[in-house]
């Protein structure tokens, strides 16, 4: 009877141990969890279109400048002057951290790309030829949080 006892006791506690460190691991589950959230699509979205938007005040303020050199060839100064602050203004911008790292890394090699093209606009060698590889550049992003591919052609003329 003594054998059937120990063994018992045994096999209770066997399988107390086994159940205790069964549900430390979904603790550890459920905690592991809720360091490493979800990420957020409606998040990256959000962060996005500010940079868009941002993007779009950054150009405007010192677009004019450009545009009037090109149609009058005059102000050449002025325009490179322009197309240097836009360039330095875009390299300086600081892409959100809330964005997936692969989105973060999309969008910081457009706007170098956009600070590339304005280098090259007023001197217009291969402006045209950067915008466009911009456009490609920023547009993965942008498709791949599901919204539409952002267009900065009018933003720019």
């Amino acid at each position: 009877m003594k054998k059937w006892t120990i063994l018992l006791i045994f096999v209770t506690l066997s399988f107390l141990t086994a159940c205790g460190a069964n549900s430390n691991n979904a603790s550890e589950g459920a905690q592991e969890q809720l360091a490493a959230p979800e990420h957020d699509e409606k998040q990256d979205q959000k962060v996005l279109m500010n940079i868009q938007m941002e993007l779009i005040e950054m150009v405007r303020p010192h677009l004019s400048a450009i545009t009037n050199y090109e149609q009058t060839g005059e102000g050449e100064e002025e325009a490179k002057a322009a197309a240097n602050k836009i360039a330095n203004e875009l390299r300086a911008m600081e892409v959100s951290t809330e964005l997936t790292e692969q989105y973060r890394t999309d969008v910081e090699e457009a706007i170098e790309l956009f600070a590339q093209y304005f280098e090259e606009r007023v001197d217009g060698e291969n402006a045209e030829e950067k915008l466009a590889a911009f456009h490609k550049q920023i547009a993965t992003p942008y498709i791949e949080a599901g919204l539409l591919e952002p267009n900065f052609e009018k933003e720019v003329q």
